[in-house]
């Protein structure tokens, strides 16, 4: 959220903050959903995706192809037609000092 003399500013760190997201050189569609442990969710079961690959922004709020991280683990969703996975953060928060806001349009 932006004003003139303020910003509000999530991060993917947030449990509030649930994204579409792609992943992989298939560009499989997920669900991004942010936290303490990063999670994806709605993955198809068929999807051709592993352990390493990068998940990428896919919000129109966002501009496409922001790198959110790697996954980590994928396990079977029981009783589903869909898998889960652990997302690694391709940072680390307590490494950030300086956000620079800039409106997107």
């Amino acid at each position: 959220q932006v004003s003139p003399r303020s910003s509000i500013v999530k991060t993917i760190f947030d449990p509030g903050l649930q994204m579409p997201v792609r992943v992989g050189k298939s560009e499989t569609d997920a669900l991004f959903t942010g936290g303490n442990e990063l999670t994806l969710s709605l993955i198809p079961e068929s999807a051709q995706i592993s352990a390493d690959d990068l998940v990428l922004s896919a919000s129109r709020n966002l501009p496409y192809g922001l790198e959110v991280g790697r996954i980590k683990t994928i396990e079977d969703v029981k009783g589903t037609q869909f898998k889960k996975a652990v997302v690694e953060s391709s940072f680390n928060l307590q490494d950030l000092k300086n956000v620079t806001v800039r409106p997107f349009h």
